[in-house]
């Protein structure tokens, strides 16, 4: 596309605090690394163009927490509260010479997510973490949490039900845990694409009901709200191209980084949701540019607010195959971990899915060195990154079936031999599920089944990343 992308003046601000505050906490004395931004040194405190807030939880992070000795300490803060869950470590800290923490490894992931209205008891998150016991090699949890979650009114955020979370994690289990957060701004497929009266669980209530400031909403939206668009493959998510929302969103990341940046039982944050589920359906008039340029925006905003966790992006399926491998490039360049929702088995890759166009991501083909005619840029982004991948229910079968002309449904061990041949994974999050979760989960794939098989199968690229600083 020729169109000039679309910039948001608060990035720079972002940049010029998060430069200061990595001068200020001595984590230049790290290096740059390979492209690491001036976003990556950012303290997790205030500034950076975010409004302030408050916070219901229980306590907030170090607002510095550059290193390692600032997340050991990071209840010592002059003016802060006590990191939530630092009770007990979960297992050793990445070491001291590293910037940003690092336990890579097999985590569990939710089956289900957190969105407005939801509470500790409501999510299921209760039971899904007691199914982490005796099971020492699974280090951790991933919980989905929507934008209308964190911050049911403007600047007023919610992190109770994750610090409770956080807390179980850490004390209330037969050793500590790690959390991984993984922020969604809107409702993924199967949804309606627009949004429906009184319906505040995906995206906050004063940006839907503020159009003039946050931008109209789809033209088929009958309760006169915006800030939003509908999806290309169903549900909605906010306007993630208007200044205004990004803004907002930025101040939210700003918020939770202040709150679990310096926590060492933080390990991730996905900050970009799967990118093929957000693009905008046509009738919104965004170009892909615009659309690259506003994840790219979140990128940024978030690697400035979680200076020393790893952050990560699901670059799945971007505007065009170019413009997909670009910003995959992007990512790597600004320490953004590759990552996405759908792990195919290795048997995939025999069978050609790897080849350019073939059906894998084009983020993925990217990440992975492979480009179809045309595409230009593309090199090998694994002796750089490591990929941080999710391990879905219909990547085993349940619900729907991915890449089925290329061996789908896929066993955990053929996704095992996968993440460690081919994705170069460093970090697995496997799905949690049980008899309940459906009528066909496959044997393989309940849990505390699956928790045996991925324990028995260690991850083998876990080294530090070369794009780290």
């Amino acid at each position: 596309m020729n169109e000039q992308r679309r910039a948001f003046p608060w990035i720079a601000v972002l940049a010029t605090a998060a430069s200061m505050a990595m001068m200020a906490c001595g984590a230049s004395s790290q290096g740059g690394g390979q492209g690491a931004s001036a976003e990556a040194g950012a303290g997790g405190g205030g500034g950076a163009g975010a409004e302030g807030g408050t916070g219901t939880g229980a306590g907030g992070g170090a607002d510095s927490g550059a290193g390692a000795d600032a997340r050991a300490g990071a209840a010592a803060d002059a003016g802060t509260d006590a990191a939530p869950g630092v009770v007990a470590d979960a297992g050793p800290d990445a070491p001291a010479t590293h910037a940003i923490k690092w336990h890579p490894g097999h985590y569990m992931a939710s089956n289900d997510d957190l969105k407005g209205g939801s509470t500790y008891a409501s999510s299921g998150a209760q039971y899904e973490l007691a199914d982490l016991n005796g099971h020492p090699n699974v280090l951790g949890y991933l919980i989905y949490v929507s934008w209308g979650h964190l911050e049911p009114a403007k600047d007023q955020y919610d992190f109770s039900v994750l610090d409770q979370i956080l807390a179980t994690l850490t004390t209330g289990l037969d050793q500590p845990k790690r959390l991984v957060i993984h922020f969604i701004p809107g409702v993924a497929t199967g949804g309606a694409t627009t949004a429906g009266q009184g319906d505040f669980r995906y995206v906050p209530e004063y940006i839907l009901e503020d159009p003039a400031t946050y931008g109209p909403g789809p033209s088929d939206d009958t309760s006169g709200y915006g800030g939003y668009y509908g999806c290309q493959t169903g549900g909605y998510f906010a306007n993630l191209t208007n200044a205004n929302v990004m803004a907002r969103i930025a101040a939210a990341f700003q918020a939770l980084g202040k709150h679990y940046d310096a926590n060492p039982n933080v390990e991730a944050f996905v900050a970009v949701n799967e990118t093929s589920n957000m693009y905008p359906e046509s009738s919104a008039g965004i170009s892909n540019a615009s659309f690259v340029s506003a994840i790219e925006a979140m990128g940024s905003a978030a690697t400035a607010a979680f200076p020393t966790t790893s952050v990560m992006a699901q670059n799945t399926w971007t505007g065009t195959e170019q413009e997909s491998a670009d910003l995959e490039s992007w990512m790597v360049a600004h320490r953004i971990a590759p990552s996405s929702p759908d792990t195919v088995g290795d048997v995939a890759f025999d069978a050609g899915i790897g080849a350019p166009n073939a059906g894998l991501a084009w983020g993925l083909q990217a990440y992975l060195g492979v480009a179809d005619q045309g595409v230009t840029g593309v090199v090998d982004l694994r002796p750089k990154a490591r990929a941080m991948m999710e391990v879905q229910a219909p990547d085993m079968g349940v619900y729907q079936v991915i890449a089925g002309d290329y061996g789908g449904p896929f066993t955990p061990a053929d996704i095992l031999h996968a993440l460690n041949d081919q994705y170069r994974a460093s970090h697995a999050f496997w799905t949690h599920l049980t008899s309940g979760s459906a009528s066909d989960v496959p044997t393989a794939a309940l849990w505390p089944n699956l928790a045996a098989a991925v324990e028995n199968v260690p991850l083998v690229a876990t080294e530090y990343p070369a794009n780290y600083p």
